[in-house]
């Protein structure tokens, strides 16, 4: 792995600096100029061409974790916490209904809800324990107060047994949402399929959106979670370090939580106790322990993603602080887990001032001199839209991927600016406000 991060490298280099000779031969700023900018798009070539190979090789199977795993003496046993807080009705049924269809892979499930005198969620949670056969699965409804999401987290994996607090006795602990349905008939066996590689300390699955057909903003956002986890987690994962199991649906080796459960909990940031964040928080405490995370695409589910715009930047806003503040915070031990993580994670942290600073150049460019240069940045940004779309129209042999063409355009004009926001608002570490019981 670190021959083909070596290899990237000097490739990047040896075009940027022909590049910017090249086309930078008349005066020394217009070698600046174009420098920087040759710069930025190489990096950005170079860094999905490795994303592509990694991914390419984990969907074939060749992960190096995958060689490694051993037949299990025995099943697994698995507990499935699911955390809500004034969730659509509608979608909690179906969330839970979807665990019950697990079967026998799925030995305890603890609904944790945190709202203090929610009788709807309990209604639900009583409706479908009495009216669906729940085979030799256990179920149980706690009432969280209000304690955030990683109150919820932390009590779903606690028992109380003769008024004394223990650990949860079984071996992983899946971790859902309300609004998640998992798709797949196997999804938790398939999950927890990595763990018999004694190394891997969390799975994370495929998390889709199931109101996709809502309107354009669904769609391109759907298209998004697919590219996110089918390029990029899939190639985090080849290496064993998927930066973020998503917190829909994912699973842990519960001897592994045990042992980060209360500084997870715990955790603060410039004196402010962490509210969102959870679950690369918890997945960063798992590579720390020295474990493996990965990706398991046959492993799917889908949730609710937001259908108004202000809701979705709300939303792109607090993961964007997150992977921020987790930056800020591995930074002294990046290289301890993967290579390609601490790599993937500086590219996605310089990336967004390189195309800033780019993006005045060029404008500047463009008013002063011509405006065949905006021109071409425009098709630039359309060219790398059109590359990801193109990996995922064929991965998936769907022609509406092209549709995420559109996803670089949105890139810059609104996640660029938001990101400097978010870095400028790093501090917050709350919610603010909470969740409504419906995302709209």
């Amino acid at each position: 792995m670190t021959r083909y991060l070596r290899l990237g490298w000097m490739v990047l280099i040896m075009v940027g600096i022909v590049f910017a000779i090249v086309v930078g031969f008349v005066e020394t700023t217009r070698l600046v100029i174009f420098g920087l900018c040759s710069i930025t798009v190489c990096a950005a070539l170079s860094h999905f061409l490795l994303q592509l190979y990694f991914a390419l090789r984990a969907r074939a199977g060749q992960s190096p974790w995958q060689r490694r795993l051993q037949p299990l003496p025995a099943r697994q046993t698995v507990r499935v916490v699911i955390s809500t807080y004034r969730e659509d009705p509608l979608l909690l049924r179906n969330c839970l209904l979807s665990v019950v269809a697990q079967g026998q892979a799925v030995d305890r499930v603890i609904l944790c809800n945190d709202e203090i005198g929610d009788r709807q969620t309990g209604a639900v949670f009583q409706d479908v324990v009495r009216s669906v056969p729940l085979g030799a699965q256990r179920w149980e409804y706690r009432s969280n107060g209000t304690s955030g999401k990683r109150g919820a987290m932390y009590n779903g994996v606690w028992d109380t047994q003769g008024g004394e607090r223990r650990f949860m006795a079984e071996e992983i602990v899946v971790f859902m949402d309300s609004d998640s349905v998992l798709t797949a008939a196997h999804a938790v066996s398939r999950l927890i399929e990595p763990f018999a590689n004694s190394q891997v300390g969390c799975a994370a699955g495929e998390v889709l959106v199931h109101n996709r057909t809502r309107n354009a903003l669904t769609r391109i956002t759907n298209l998004g979670y697919w590219t996110a986890f089918n390029l990029e987690r899939q190639a985090q994962s080849y290496c064993g370090a998927v930066s973020c199991v998503f917190g829909p649906f994912g699973a842990y080796r519960a001897s592994v939580v045990g042992r980060v459960i209360d500084r997870w909990r715990g955790q603060t940031f410039m004196g402010r106790p962490c509210e969102f964040g959870d679950d690369r928080h918890l997945t960063a405490c798992v590579l720390a322990e020295g474990y493996l995370s990965v990706y398991v695409a046959q492993a799917t589910a889908q949730t609710e993603a937001p259908w108004r715009f202000s809701r979705f930047l709300a939303q792109q806003t607090r993961w964007s602080r997150s992977s921020l503040r987790e930056l800020l915070i591995s930074i002294p031990h990046l290289g301890r887990s993967s290579a390609w993580l601490a790599y993937d994670l500086c590219y996605q942290a310089i990336l967004p001032l390189l195309v800033l600073t780019n993006l005045g150049i060029i404008i500047d460019l463009a008013v002063t001199r011509d405006w065949r240069y905006l021109a071409v940045w425009v098709a630039i940004i359309g060219f790398f839209g059109f590359l990801r779309s193109l990996y995922g129209a064929v991965a998936t042999r769907r022609g509406s991927f092209v549709f995420f063409t559109l996803y670089g355009y949105l890139y810059t004009v609104f996640f660029l600016p938001l990101r400097l926001y978010a870095l400028a608002t790093v501090y917050r570490t709350d919610w603010a406000p909470r969740p409504a019981r419906s995302l709209d």
